[in-house]
């Protein structure tokens, strides 16, 4: 939702309930007048009156609560006429009158900026506290309040209004800190979309230059095996003519064996460099649970959540689709438990056993109030039925939990496991030799 359409929906719920507190409280007042008008002088006279007079405040109160143009100051101002003429007949009673004027005091401060909300607030109780005098109305002298009443009806209207002021400043408090939170929360957002980049950067970085890695250190395999078997060639070459022209010089085939015979052993001593080199870029290569570790740290160090992870009785590597996929689901899980659930510790547990392999992922967030398959969810949840797995996300009460279980048969995996660790003893033993 945009900006503006968020604060017109902030201000229509406050004007609708402005708009049931003035209803209530006229309510009230009508049930102050029922009570006290019969032991009122004009009260049977004045009945009518005053019933038309709070049908006309709470018309004027409807139309203060929609408009928002500069008529709200016209409309406020014969608002305080109407509550002067229905609160003055009323003699000493001053209950009607208060609660009238709390009505006024709040949807003047609600309606209108500082200074002129407190301006307005203050005259009017000052004129209305100044023309409560004795008066003669359907030939009766009416009595005015005592002076006790006066000073009561004056303090209780600077505190209605007061508090007034304390309950906008604080509901404008809280709108700015929750557009702030808000704010920080997209920029938050940004730099766990960044942070993620990054690293699908860096590993998309690490991986071409291992590419190009192994194609420089297999163009260095080529040239040393290409020279070296090369010149042993033209040395057998050499040996052969010698044999069948010249056999008696066989001193000089004796010379050639033994160049031969450098040139191999250089030759090898070059190959074995080379392997040794490519056997420990793929040592560094960092899969299955390696790169779970990793990627934890990472993120440990960038937002300083809390980390318990508890690898079970898992291989440290699943082989192929299943560590990309489980890497891909730890990553999604961290980042939506530190930015949607607002968590500061998280936990990951693995466990395998005969049916597959479970991952527990959980935090001690805010949870969500509706469970949304958004796009981080949804690529999990596709991930996962690729390899018939399944995946359920709910509210814990201390938090959120996303429990996922795929079918694993590990049997070909390991297999080609022990044949790589083989092949690798193989090389070191070549090498060692």
């Amino acid at each position: 939702m945009p900006d503006h359409q968020e604060d017109e929906a902030k201000s229509s719920r406050v004007r609708i309930f402005f708009l049931i507190f003035s209803i209530a409280c006229h309510g009230v007042a009508v049930v102050q007048f029922l009570l006290n008008y019969q032991l009122l002088k004009v009260g049977s006279k004045f009945h009518d009156q005053f019933f038309i007079l709070i049908v006309i405040s709470l018309l004027i109160t409807f139309v203060i609560s929609i408009e928002k143009s500069r008529h709200v100051m016209f409309f406020i101002a014969f608002h305080a006429v109407i509550i002067a003429i229905a609160g003055y007949p009323l003699e000493d009673y001053l209950g009607v009158e208060f609660t009238l004027i709390t009505i006024f005091i709040i949807e003047t401060v609600l309606t209108t900026d500082f200074p002129y909300n407190l301006v307005i607030s203050l005259l009017f109780i000052a004129i209305d506290v100044t023309l409560q005098k004795p008066i003669t109305a359907w030939g009766k002298v009416l009595p005015s309040p005592t002076m006790a009443g006066l000073l009561s009806f004056a303090f209780y209207s600077l505190i209605i209004l007061l508090l007034s002021f304390l309950m906008k400043n604080l509901y404008v408090f809280l709108i700015q800190e929750k557009s702030q939170v808000k704010r920080l929360d997209e920029a938050v957002k940004q730099l766990m979309n960044a942070n993620i980049g990054f690293q699908e950067y860096a590993k998309e970085k690490e991986k071409t230059s291992k590419i190009s890695e192994r194609k420089r250190v297999a163009s260095e395999i080529h040239d040393t095996i290409g020279y070296t078997l090369t010149n042993i060639m033209m040395m057998m070459e050499a040996m052969l003519s010698l044999i069948r022209n010249e056999p008696c010089k066989i001193n000089n085939i004796e010379g050639l064996i033994v160049d031969a015979k450098k040139q191999t052993q250089e030759g090898l001593k070059e190959i074995r460099k080379v392997l040794y080199l490519l056997r420990n870029e793929r040592e560094r290569e960092l899969k299955g649970m390696h790169a779970i570790k990793k990627i934890v740290k990472t993120f440990q160090q960038a937002t300083n959540v809390e980390i318990d992870i508890d690898l079970g009785n898992l291989p440290w590597i699943l082989g192929e689709p299943y560590d990309s996929i489980v890497y891909r689901l730890v990553q999604e899980g961290m980042t939506n438990a530190f930015r949607h659930g607002k968590a500061t510790k998280i936990w990951l547990y693995f466990f395998r056993d005969d049916s597959g392999i479970y991952v527990h992922i959980r935090d001690n967030g805010i949870g969500s109030s509706k469970i949304k398959k958004g796009m981080g969810l949804l690529g999990m949840t596709e991930r996962i039925a690729s390899i018939g797995g399944k995946i359920s996300a709910y509210n814990i009460q201390t938090g959120f939990e996303l429990d996922v279980w795929f079918p694993y048969r590990n049997s070909e995996t390991e297999s080609k496991i022990l044949t790589e660790v083989e092949e690798n003893g193989k090389n070191q033993g070549i090498a060692g030799r």
